[in-house]
This record gives C-alpha cells, sequence and structure tokens, in this order.
C-alpha cells in the first residue's frame, strides 16, 4: 500500500496520537504514583518522629524503674516500682507494633528477602528471652535442625517469633514453651515450619479469630497484655513474605501456633554444631563476673542529660566512660584521646548529627576500625541498614536495660 493512500496516512497519523495519548497517560500515571509514595514516606516519617519523641522519656522512666526495683526493699514500693516497670515495657512495645503496623503493605517492595536458616534465626530470638524464662520458671525446650531454608526476611521473622513467644510467656505462671523447626509437607509442598507451643492456659476464641481474618479486616480490641496487637501483626508480617500463621488451641490447656513458609532449594552448607543450640541450657547470659578487670574507655555521644546518666549508671564498673553532649565535642574529645568503642546518639538536636559526627571521627588516626555503635529511638525499617552504611559498627535502640548494653559493647568488642 502506497505511503500516499490517504487511509494509511490517517492510520499513522492516529497511531501516533494514540502513542503520544499513551505517553501522557503513562506520565500521569508515573507522577500520581510518585506523589503517593512521598506522601507514604512523609507520613511514615512523622510517625516515626512522634514515636521517638515518646521513647525518649518513657526511657528514662522504665530505666529508673527498674533501677529503684532492684534498690527498694520494702515491698509495697517495690510492687509499684515494678508496676511502673511492667507498664513502660508494655507501652514501648506497643508503639514498635504501632510503627511495624504502619509499613505492613502487601505492596510493598522494601523488603530484605534472603535465603535464611530459619534455626539459626529463631535461635538468636531465643536468646533474648533467657531471662524471661528464669523469672517466670520457664522451661524452654527447642529443635532448631540446621539446613531448613526459607526465602524471607529475617528481621521481619524474627518480629513474628518474638510477638508468639511473648504472647506465651505473658500467659505464663510456670511451666514449658517448645519450639519446633521441622520441613513439612501439605498438599505436596515442601514448607519450612516453625511450630512455638506452649501448655499453658490457651488464647481465647476471640483471639483465635484474630488469625482466621483477613488482616485488614481484623477488628482490634484492646486486652490487658497486648496480646491483640501482637497476633495481628504476626498475621499481616507473616502473608506480606507470602507465609501462613495458623493456630491450634485448646482453651485451659495450650495453644501451638504454626508459621509456614515455602522451603527454599537446598543448598549445601557445612555444618557447624556451635553456631545453633538446641536448648537454652546451653546459652550463657551476660555475668558481671565475666568483665575483664582491664576496662576499656568508652566515649558517650547523647544530648539527653536522663540517657546520658543511665547509660553512665548502667557501664559503672564495665568501662571508663567520657561524656559528649554533641557532635562537635565528640570529635574533640576522640582526637585527643583513643576511645576502644564509642556509643553514638544519632539524633543529637540542632547542628551535627550522629552519622556526620561518625563520618568526621572516622578520619581520626586509630578510628578506622574502631567500634561506633549507632544509638537511637528511630525504629522505622531499614534504619539499621542506614546507620552501618553511615560508618557505624552496630546498632542499639532505646530503650535498652543494663544487660542489653553491656551485652552490646562486650560484643563488638569480642570479650569473651
Amino acid at each position: 500500500m502506497s505511503e500516499d493512500n490517504p487511509i494509511l496516512k490517517k492510520l499513522i497519523a492516529e497511531n501516533a496520537r494514540l502513542q503520544d495519548e499513551f505517553n501522557s497517560m503513562k506520565d500521569e500515571l508515573d507522577k500520581a504514583k510518585n506523589a503517593a509514595r512521598a506522601s507514604g514516606i512523609a507520613k511514615s516519617t512523622l510517625l516515626a518522629n512522634i514515636i521517638h519523641e515518646f521513647r525518649i522519656p518513657i526511657k528514662g522512666i522504665l530505666s529508673y524503674a527498674g533501677i529503684l526495683k532492684d534498690r527498694i526493699e520494702e515491698v509495697e514500693l517495690n510492687s509499684m516500682a515494678n508496676s511502673i516497670l511492667n507498664s513502660s515495657t508494655r507501652l514501648i512495645s506497643a508503639l514498635d507494633s504501632i510503627m511495624y503496623l504502619s509499613e505492613i503493605d502487601p505492596r510493598s517492595t522494601n523488603l530484605n528477602i534472603t535465603k535464611t536458616d530459619v534455626s539459626k534465626s529463631i535461635a538468636k530470638v531465643i536468646v533474648t528471652y533467657t531471662q524471661d524464662f528464669k523469672e517466670k520458671v520457664i522451661n524452654c525446650k527447642t529443635d532448631l535442625p540446621e539446613g531448613v531454608y526459607a526465602n524471607i526476611d529475617e528481621i521481619l521473622l524474627a518480629q513474628v517469633c518474638k510477638y508468639l513467644i511473648e504472647n506465651a510467656i505473658k500467659s505464663a505462671t510456670s511451666g514449658i514453651i517448645n519450639i519446633y523447626v521441622r520441613e513439612s509437607v501439605i498438599d505436596l509442598k515442601k514448607y519450612a515450619e516453625i511450630e512455638i507451643n506452649d501448655l499453658f492456659n490457651g488464647i481465647q476464641t476471640e483471639q483465635q479469630e484474630l488469625i482466621s481474618q483477613e488482616f485488614g479486616q481484623v477488628n482490634y480490641r484492646s486486652t490487658d497484655d497486648g496480646s491483640v496487637l501482637g497476633l495481628t501483626l504476626s498475621r499481616g508480617i507473616t502473608e506480606l513474605m507470602n507465609g501462613k500463621i495458623s493456630i491450634e488451641n485448646e482453651p485451659g490447656k495450650g495453644t501451638s501456633y504454626f508459621v509456614r513458609f515455602l522451603l527454599a532449594e537446598e543448598i549445601s552448607v557445612e555444618k557447624n554444631q556451635n553456631e545453633v543450640k538446641s536448648g537454652l541450657h546451653e546459652i550463657k547470659g551476660i555475668a558481671d563476673s565475666e568483665i575483664k578487670k582491664d576496662i576499656p574507655d568508652l566515649l558517650i555521644v547523647e544530648d539527653n542529660m536522663v540517657n546520658m546518666e543511665l547509660t553512665v549508671m548502667f557501664l559503672k564498673g564495665v568501662c571508663r566512660t567520657d561524656r559528649a553532649k554533641d557532635g562537635m565535642t565528640a570529635i574533640k574529645l576522640a582526637s585527643n584521646k583513643k576511645y576502644d568503642v564509642i556509643l553514638m546518639d544519632i539524633n543529637l538536636g540542632p547542628g551535627m548529627n550522629g552519622l556526620e559526627a561518625t563520618a568526621e571521627i572516622r578520619k581520626l588516626p586509630g578510628y578506622l576500625e574502631t567500634p561506633i555503635v549507632a544509638v537511637t529511638g528511630y525504629t522505622m525499617s531499614g534504619d539499621k541498614e542506614k546507620m552501618l552504611q553511615g560508618g557505624c559498627t552496630d546498632y542499639l535502640a532505646k530503650p535498652f536495660d543494663r544487660k542489653t548494653i553491656v551485652g552490646k559493647v562486650r560484643e563488638v568488642l569480642n570479650l569473651a
């Protein structure tokens, strides 16, 4: 057909018009998507800032309540201090849960999905509850075989397990919690299966219904222990990673939670029996007597005086501490003295922030490999990665207790 044909010319012109219209619509769609994304980021950032402002004073209340509880012998006052401690702990947990809840979006691509050894990940979670098990006289039995892999976000898996373990602990006076990892087959599909089983009172039917409802349709109802929010989040996070969660429950006898992810392709791994332990009796806690007498020099960079005093108190006898209330003071102190470790608050108020101060300290002689621990109340997903990329060695979320801060210092210094 000749290019001079009027029909062909009309078709070419119409095609060009449609292409221009398509490109215009595509540009508008891209603009709308970017605007929506920016709005979501702005809302998440605002929420993170609000939660950060709550966490700062709560951290002071929580820490001083813990100190008073340990020092007050009068029974009634000790009980009051314990109530303040428990209420503050629950409030912090609720704030963290709200942050996680705000970030759960089935359309999200901001996940770090990797082939993960499920047992190793859960072992790291279990060890953080050693003291809780001791205080409630709970015997935690585990079976965590190596080599069970799933394509998941390890941080989110840890959060799911924390919620479920905490639910079991909250209902306990004493008893047994069983935590198993295994391969299972359902409808000819292979799964990495996690079972968390408690032998206590079991959850109520209305709470169990949260697992069977669609995540977005859950009608949240508060409870005395905050367990409903934890169950809601567990389901949402699990489904975000294309997993499934279910409950087998008999009120008065106990509950079994099952979390399943499709089994990842088998890969060859070298077994190391020392990496994953199958029982809490093999997990060592932190003891002051284990701290070396030749204590390290530590610099605390913190603009909040309550936080500063608490950190110094927690590290008394563990480290020799110097203090800096801003980034410039920290750089000056580090240039005049070689510290073994630095605790760097990220939000230092007006002026230089913690990451900027860290970058400058890294330029000083002898500080290229010095452990610098980012200490922050921000809890947005991806924050830890930002701190590490900014030059920090590790990350510690506020609020923390003495055991946590001492453990982190020992960890980054590789102290036996």
